[in-house]
């Protein structure tokens, strides 16, 4: 009896002390963009960008894919621009690859998503996925508006920032902020 009570004692110590781990989840990174403004703040720091958030008829926030991926914690040299697309079967003239890294269960997995786009014709912009391991989607289709070209940046709708990088946004509209919330890449 001693020993099982000693054993039971010693598994709710254990439990006890390894439950806040637990509940703290994966580490976030969290960015917040303010419509029109060219500073954001990551993980509670300011930083610079040369294009601000917009937002479009109708009602769509558009906003510049590398500040938002930089903002998810993807480094700078994981974001590559193409001046012409690698990918086979498709027209568009360039090319936007984003790599993040994760572990999941111990395992670390590295992802690529490619936005192919054409600047004399935004409307046929596509994303893959997963470097092709994924379904294709198209902007104009399943988000109803093509991303834009402002200031020289390729600004995208915010949902497609969400699913193709796997993050979760919130819009505050009293501040006009958009706070981005993500799993830190590794």
């Amino acid at each position: 009896m001693r020993k099982m009570i000693t054993i039971l004692t010693t598994l709710v110590l254990m439990l006890t002390l390894t439950l806040p781990a637990w509940a703290a989840g994966p580490p976030l990174n969290t960015a917040v963009f303010t419509i029109g403004s060219t500073t954001y703040t990551f993980n509670g720091q300011t930083r610079q960008m040369d294009v601000a958030p917009v937002i479009v008829p109708p009602g769509r926030t558009m906003l510049p894919i590398r500040y938002v991926a930089e903002g998810m914690g993807i480094p700078e040299s994981d974001i590559t621009y193409l001046a012409q697309s690698t990918v086979p079967g498709y027209s568009q003239d360039q090319e936007v690859d984003i790599t993040h890294s994760f572990t999941y269960k111990g395992i670390r997995n590295t992802l690529t998503d490619q936005i192919l786009y054409d600047t004399s014709n935004l409307q046929d912009a596509v994303v893959i996925p997963n470097h092709n391991l994924s379904q294709p989607y198209s902007f104009t289709k399943d988000y109803g508006i093509a991303p834009e070209i402002i200031g020289g940046r390729l600004m995208v709708p915010l949902r497609a920032v969400v699913q193709m990088l796997g993050s979760v946004p919130t819009w505050n509209g009293n501040t006009s902020q958009v706070t981005v919330i993500s799993i830190q890449s590794n």
